[in-house]
């Protein structure tokens, strides 16, 4: 249920966005979601949508965009795509993401959080 919380501060922060350049509506607000932050694009969708009802954000489309996961291997050096160890245990707790060059622990080094990428506004132009 955290994509409640994030989709909270994603919509505030367009909004603040959006009243800071005195814009008449939000037309789209596209985030980059990490493929190891445990976010749910749809969920964060639904939540997105009912928290944009009756705000300058109603109607604007949320842009998803993944970023793939990298890791980087303690052992060896290897930086890259990870390999996910697929063991019917790991559905209840986190996987352990191995190196793909030689099977050891690895860090997660790219993919873990989100960030919005940008917020296109709607501003009406006065000819004064």
């Amino acid at each position: 249920m955290h994509e409640l919380s994030i989709a909270r501060k994603i919509v505030m922060i367009a909004l603040s966005e959006a009243k800071k350049h005195k814009a008449e509506r939000v037309l789209q607000v596209k985030v980059r979601v990490g493929e190891l932050s445990f976010i749910r694009p749809e969920q964060l969708s639904f939540w997105f949508k009912i928290l944009s009802q009756g705000t300058l954000l109603e109607g604007a489309e949320l842009v998803i965009d993944i970023e793939p996961g990298e890791v980087r291997c303690l052992s060896c050096g290897y930086k890259g795509p990870m390999m996910v160890e697929d063991d019917p245990a790991f559905h209840l707790a986190v996987p352990s993401l191995l190196c793909p060059s030689c099977g050891r622990p690895t860090k997660i080094t790219r993919g873990k959080g989100y960030s919005i990428v940008s917020i296109r506004l709607f501003k009406q132009r006065t000819n004064s």
